[in-house]
């Protein structure tokens, strides 16, 4: 736990003094009418999920269709869903992998997204997933 929370610093650091060079941005507006003093400096921020250790606002499903679009609706193991959303969102790389069983559990129960089996050529671990656009 305690190196998890160097890393955070370190890339907290890191995200200050080195403009983030890719493109992984989301911009909100601070609507927050509790701000002290005349200038607000945080309404507009653009954060850079992909190297800002800040948890970003997509739920589980979202980031699991995200990571399928990703692959061009193609089938998806389990391990792809994994490393799209980390590569992409620095929180889940140094998080608790506690996330992943919240992403297994989503994939199970949610309509949208089905299971398919491999076949018995395709050696390996787990099922495919793949993204079903009717629902």
């Amino acid at each position: 736990m305690c190196h998890q929370k160097i890393q955070v610093i370190i890339l907290f650091f890191l995200f200050i003094y080195f403009k983030p060079t890719t493109s992984n941005t989301t911009t909100t507006t601070n609507n927050n009418n509790n701000s002290i003093g005349a200038n607000n400096s945080n309404a507009n921020c653009t954060v850079d999920y992909s190297t800002h250790p800040k948890k970003p606002p997509y739920s589980y499903s979202q980031l699991i269709v995200q990571a399928m679009k990703h692959f061009g609706g193609q089938k998806v193991l389990l391990t792809d869903i994994y490393g799209y959303i980390r590569e992409r969102y620095a929180w889940y790389r140094l998080c608790d992998p506690s996330w992943q069983n919240s992403i297994r559990h989503n994939l199970s129960l949610n309509k949208q997204f089905i299971k398919i089996p491999r076949s018995a050529e395709d050696k390996g671990k787990g099922s495919y997933w793949k993204l079903d656009f009717s629902r």
